[in-house]
């Protein structure tokens, strides 16, 4: 037997034996849970299927992978999709440039039926303003449901954000925003969150 083999079937067994001894019953949830249930989200009581509609494994520049392969009408059809199937949370992003595949699914799902989540990278208020209007054109929508100051790095980002901030709290208040949260890509961006 080759070395490579030998790890091989090693790290194959090794798998079996610990995934056969595992305590599934001590970690399993009595109720089940589906991803279309509905579910709460935050203080403010968004209600969303447990499991989101993403639009972008891999977004960089205005593109995801699902933009870029899909299309607008067949992303569009991708949502319809789930909707039929019990979803109505769609996670959408500037950076993915993904509104428009929004808005096309839209057309065909009722938007108070819908959870609409957006992700900007405004730092100012000036920005912010803009992202808005810009996002709800794009959407064709009056309000977004959740937003998120998107790929927090640095553990100031709350500082550096502090304008972008206070205008998405105004927005908040107007009912253009329904909540408000950020997605922290380092765990000192996480901590400051907390």
């Amino acid at each position: 037997m080759q070395r490579r083999q030998f790890f091989s079937k090693s790290a194959a067994i090794a798998a079996g034996i610990s995934l056969h001894h595992f305590p599934y019953p001590l970690f399993a949830n009595p109720v089940q849970k589906l991803a279309s249930d509905r579910i709460a989200l935050g203080p403010k009581k968004v209600m969303l299927s447990r499991l989101a509609m993403g639009t972008g494994t891999n977004g960089v520049g205005g593109s995801s992978n699902q933009t870029r392969k899909l299309g607008v009408n067949g992303l569009a059809d991708l949502f319809r999709a789930g909707y039929d199937n019990g979803l109505n949370f769609f996670d959408a992003a500037d950076q993915y440039g993904t509104h428009p595949h929004v808005r096309q699914a839209l057309k065909s799902v009722p938007r108070e039926k819908v959870t609409i989540l957006s992700k900007t990278h405004a730092s100012t208020a000036a920005e912010m303003r803009a992202d808005l209007d810009r996002f709800r054109r794009e959407l064709n929508t009056d309000y977004i449901d959740i937003l998120l100051l998107h790929c927090m790095l640095d553990k100031n980002w709350n500082e550096k954000k502090r304008g972008a901030m206070d205008v998405i709290a105004e927005a908040q208040e107007k009912g253009i925003v329904r909540t408000k949260g950020t997605s922290c890509h380092t765990l000192e961006a996480l901590k400051t969150a907390a």
